[in-house]
């Protein structure tokens, strides 16, 4: 069963399972037409099988398999039951003795990529290789638009744009929740307009948007259903495997940490801006900037530009950078031309900080028509940065953890400078520095692993919290599962983790 937060619901049965001494397999493959309905299913004995969850990886879930079938009806043919526009679940069944009945696990919804069907007379099997429904985006199986060129207008509702490329590829299953700052939110507004080629994919396009709100993550989980959530780290999730459950069913552990990817101090360029109206002639009313903007217009007759006053209507998503003369106060005004006076606000239309904004510098402010407020940008330059303390004094915005071993006072400063293409979409200072502390997180917790094989558990799911006590260290730490593969025919699991510390992102 599977809760709100999308993770299997872990019970004292699924538990007792794991426990039995002895485990009776049942193995069946449901075939499901493109609206999720069970047209037919597969059962046979598993001969092998593999499948392995990447939380990394775009196509989160692969799987491959080979089983005994009794006729040829498995040919791929489009009257067969095996077809292209048919999804295949697999299912694997272990019968409990204490219940006794057949419990069910589900593994994942997939699309064939590669079959195989061999018979001889002595044998029937089909080979099967399959990827989650990611390839139905991402031109493994389609996914490549076909316009020469898509444009995504600044101010288009990015929710809207995500439901249409999953309709028009064919996902009717979704759930949509960006990250911003660490809270969910349902949608927010395109803030440029962006062009696609021929040849660029619906996951490129929804992967770029996703790319907007660091923490955000993209994925099908196991029954098909298209997942934009928050990257779980661990904070408030509790721990899904404890010592309990998995000391009795331990095979061996390995303790791996890289040290050439190790960085606890992060510096990230992202976007240059270049505003649409740029002043000087800004003075301080109590908690208002007044600001004098003037624009140009070409006067024919003169064959010159002549300076015009800019006019009272200030077009939606329009950037005015302010060289400011004060500093800001709890709640802050911008007025242009002494027209109206329209509150500056950050990502979650919050009021800044106060103090935030040092007199002469110049800052960048985009105006949003539908909240009439003028966004806070941050400087031409966008530029995050972040890196790992222990020092409980450090309180700028950088992430303190104590004890974390690879903090900057443990094995000094570790500087990585990230830019280019990847980050050049980072509009704002804020989104920079919150793209800053997903790296640092990636580049240090991420980077101490520990590596465990154990009897199949097939409730497991990656990014999901484990606490264990290291046979190696005798140290009780609590995880992060990154990458699970399992043979069900052998029944054994591999699991990596990543050191679990409180959450920073």
């Amino acid at each position: 069963m599977y809760g709100d937060d999308m993770n299997y619901i872990v019970t004292q049965k699924d538990v007792d399972l794991l426990m039995q001494s002895t485990k009776e397999l049942y193995y069946k493959l449901e075939l499901l037409n493109k609206d999720y309905k069970i047209l037919d299913y597969i059962d046979g004995n598993l001969i092998n099988d593999n499948i392995s969850i990447d939380s990394t990886s775009n196509v989160r879930r692969t799987y491959t398999c080979t089983i005994y079938v009794e006729n040829s009806s498995f040919i791929l043919d489009k009257s067969s039951r095996i077809w292209f526009d048919k999804l295949v679940r697999p299912k694997i069944g272990i019968y409990s003795q204490r219940y006794r009945e057949i419990i069910w696990y589900c593994l994942g919804t997939f699309l064939y990529t590669d079959l195989n069907y061999s018979y001889d007379q002595s044998s029937r099997t089909l080979q099967l290789t399959c990827l989650d429904l990611m390839c139905m985006l991402d031109d493994s199986r389609n996914g490549q638009i076909p316009d020469y060129k898509r444009t995504i207008l600044a101010g288009t509702d990015a929710r809207e744009i995500v439901i249409s490329l999953l309709k028009e590829f064919g996902i009717t299953k979704y759930f949509i929740e960006f990250n911003l700052n660490g809270t969910p939110i349902s949608t927010f507004n395109i803030e440029s307009d962006k062009t696609y080629e021929s040849g660029a994919t619906a996951y490129t396009i929804i992967k770029d948007i996703c790319s907007l709100y660091p923490g955000t993550q993209m994925y099908f989980d196991i029954d098909g259903t298209f997942i934009i959530s928050r990257i779980p780290t661990g904070k408030n999730e509790i721990n899904v495997l404890t010592d309990e459950i998995l000391q009795p069913i331990l095979i061996d552990e390995q303790i791996n940490t890289s040290t050439t990817s190790v960085y606890n101090h992060i510096k990230i360029y992202g976007k240059q801006n270049s505003p649409d109206y740029f002043t000087r002639d800004v003075t301080c009313n109590n908690n208002v900037y007044c600001a004098n903007v003037v624009t140009y217009q070409f006067d024919e007759n003169q064959a010159i530009y002549v300076e015009i006053s800019y006019g009272g209507k200030i077009n939606n998503l329009e950037v005015f950078a302010l060289n400011v003369p004060c500093t800001n106060l709890s709640v802050q005004y911008i007025n242009i031309n002494n027209v109206e006076n329209i509150p500056i606000v950050n990502e979650k239309g919050e009021n800044l900080p106060e103090g935030l904004l040092e007199p002469g510098i110049d800052y960048l402010f985009r105006y949003r028509k539908e909240s009439n407020d003028f966004l806070f940008i941050g400087t031409y330059q966008i530029i995050g940065e972040a890196y790992l303390s222990n020092n409980l004094n450090n309180t700028d915005g950088y992430a303190v953890i104590q004890d974390n071993d690879f903090a900057v006072e443990v094995i000094g400063d570790r500087l990585k400078v990230l830019s280019g293409s990847d980050y050049d979409s980072i509009s704002t200072n804020s989104f920079c520095n919150q793209r800053a502390r997903l790296e640092l997180y990636n580049a240090t917790n991420m980077q101490e692993t520990l590596s465990i094989s154990t009897i199949a558990i097939p409730w497991i799911d990656v990014n999901t919290k484990v606490e264990f006590t290291s046979n190696i260290t005798k140290r009780k730490a609590e995880y992060i599962i990154t990458n699970i593969s399992c043979d069900y025919s052998t029944y054994q699991m591999s699991i990596s983790l990543s050191r679990f510390y409180p959450d920073y992102i």
